[in-house]
């Protein structure tokens, strides 16, 4: 495939010559070159024209002038794969997260003189490249292939998880003791700048509480300032004072630890509250998320014409559940409203609401934050619906309906209206001023958007490898074949209208959350801790130290102007640019640091 589309696309710097390129490979089911396709290249002789091999790096580096841009996907192929298989898509994104905040954590623990053997992080990152491969993250593979992809997603999620584990107990259990009455709390900000934002966290209180009397009800303080906080609902289910999550506001520290300090007060129980209803539509002006199932194909590649123009077809939509069914679907005592608010405090409202459609069930638990500019979705899906394809439906403010739909694809990318497009982290709408409607996510690669909704792609009941032949039919009609994504889901989503640089920090920042835990350390003062921070219009995408001793520090520029930035890691301060669309690398070595504006440094 050529490069350009004109003969003035690709020139050089000076001009005097034309410069194009050409993709090349074995194509479906390789890619890798061959000694025969290395021969006939070299072998191929056009008048006039040097022929040799180049690199990405080399052909948009700053010696050539690319005046040819493509901004937009050239194809919808095979949409089915964006969605496909959910269990090993999401697990994908949850084992990319993990393995990237753990290089983070473990590069500011080096920074403070605390180093492990990380050999087994490099074995965690092949399996991780390994699920890449097809047809596993497509979703296209055996049920076999299935189990292989999650086993080797979850040896990358373990292995990462352990490593942060250990750094992150390394570096606090350094600091202060506890003061009476104290339950110190440490919490790790994976940005490189500081956030303020929700944090949860969990501790135990230091003995049951029988006395049905009181209630043991926890403060959490910065520095002796108390902030805003609320308890919500801890993951175990122990009718007991005993065990507690907070929701708290946080003023974090960049990619470094902060403390906190919960106390508890002892205070009269209240009654339980009886479960009112609420209209969450009218709760939010409007603006709740949907459900639609749409009937769609078992084949999970969508190769039809019809399937490359939409996926799925004749929608119809979930409805809200009555009192008797949701008493049933919640094995609860006495029927109960659909919509309903279930937590409400200093730091955030949540409601919750159930819906059917088909065979299948959607929970949605809804939370608005009360100084915070954002909202987030917490979906639930018991998925039953075969040959179906189910999609959360969000209304998009006024002044963006019929905008330019965008996303992070990744590095920004401009999609196609009415089309399933595939992003990453988040998916949303520009309009004219430049501002953006985001919706993040933590774990969807689809949806698409036509001018009012955006429709985020989430399940889709189609079968094991159930390949298209011709017109064969698709699969045998004499047994039972189980389809791929049966079962119970969770989504997080993040509803956002800001700026580009904003949507991209707080997209990184959803996906990888504030680590809080409560600890009790040893030490006998309250420690600082040498960090990593970048300030500018740029994003930090990944930061680890190699094994020359060096730390690697990517900083993408997603706009259309040049941008210039500030670098401190540790002592070592760095200020250079990134151009348009740029990946910079910087690497520090010792007390030196070079950007490295053409290159890819490991």
């Amino acid at each position: 495939m050529l490069g350009s589309e004109t003969e003035e696309n690709y020139k050089d710097a000076k001009g005097m010559e034309d410069i194009d390129f050409c993709l090349w490979g074995v194509g479906n089911h390789g890619g890798g070159p061959s000694r025969k396709d290395l021969q006939d290249i070299k072998d191929l002789k056009v008048d006039g024209v040097e022929i040799m091999h180049s690199t990405p790096e080399a052909l948009f580096s700053e010696n050539l002038n690319v005046t040819g841009e493509i901004k937009q996907s050239l194809v919808t192929v095979m949409p089915g794969c964006y969605s496909s298989m959910a269990r090993v898509k999401q697990g994908f994104r949850k084992a990319e997260n993990f393995y990237y905040a753990s290089e983070k954590i473990l590069a500011v623990a080096s920074l403070n003189g605390i180093d492990f053997n990380t050999s087994l992080m490099k074995k965690a990152e092949e399996k991780l490249l390994l699920s890449c491969f097809h047809d596993i993250l497509p979703g296209t593979c055996i049920e076999e292939g299935e189990r292989e992809g999650l086993s080797a997603l979850y040896f990358t999620e373990k292995v990462a998880r352990d490593f942060r584990t250990k750094a992150f107990l390394r570096i606090v259990m350094q600091d202060k003791k506890a003061g009476a009455g104290e339950y110190p709390v440490f919490v790790y900000n994976y940005a490189p700048y500081t956030a303020t934002c929700p944090v949860e966290v969990e501790f135990t209180l230091a003995d049951q509480n029988w006395d049905t009397n009181v209630r043991y009800n926890p403060h959490v303080y910065h520095k002796g300032v108390e902030v805003l906080s609320q308890q919500i609902k801890e993951e175990s289910t122990l009718n007991l004072d005993w065990r507690k999550k907070v929701l708290f506001q946080a003023t974090l520290k960049p990619m470094g630890i902060t403390r906190f300090d919960i106390k508890v007060t002892k205070d009269p129980r209240e009654s339980d509250k009886e479960v009112g209803a609420c209209d969450i539509s009218k709760a939010l002006n409007g603006f709740k998320p949907t459900f639609e199932v749409y009937s769609d194909t078992a084949d999970p590649w969508g190769m039809s014409e019809k399937e490359l123009k939409a996926m799925g077809h004749s929608p119809v939509p979930y409805r809200v559940m009555t009192e008797q069914e949701v008493k049933e679907f919640c094995a609860l005592n006495n029927p109960t409203p659909s919509e309903r608010i279930i937590e409400d405090g200093n730091v955030a409202t949540v409601y919750e609401g159930i819906y059917k459609g088909g065979d299948s069930v959607a929970v949605m638990k809804y939370r608005t934050y009360k100084n915070f500019d954002y909202s987030d979705v917490k979906i639930t899906v018991e998925f039953n619906d075969k040959n179906k394809l189910l999609r959360v439906k969000i209304p998009v403010p006024q002044e963006f309906k019929g905008g330019e739909c965008v996303g992070d694809g990744p590095f920004v990318f401009e999609g196609k209206p009415n089309a399933e497009n595939s992003f990453q982290k988040w998916y949303g709408v520009k309009n004219k001023d430049g501002k953006i409607f985001a919706v993040i996510n933590d774990g969807v690669y689809a949806g698409k958007f036509d001018g009012e909704y955006i429709y985020l792609t989430l399940l889709r009941g189609a079968g094991y490898c159930f390949h298209p032949i011709g017109d064969l039919r698709l699969y045998p009609e004499d047994r039972y074949l189980p389809r791929i994504d049966q079962g119970r889901y969770n989504y997080n989503l993040r509803l956002y209208t800001g700026d580009l640089i904003n949507v991209y920090k707080l997209a990184e920042e959803f996906n990888a959350a504030p680590y809080g835990v409560n600890v009790f350390p040893t030490g006998e003062k309250e420690l600082e801790y040498k960090r990593i921070e970048l300030l500018g219009n740029v994003i930090l995408t990944n930061t680890h130290k190699n094994d020359k001793g060096e730390y690697i520090v990517r900083i993408y520029n997603p706009t259309e102007e040049k941008q210039q930035f500030n670098l401190n890691v540790g002592d070592i301060k760095v200020q250079d640019f990134a151009g348009k669309g740029e990946v910079v690398s910087v690497v520090v070595n010792k007390k030196i640091a070079n950007v490295v504006h053409d290159k890819m440094p490991v």
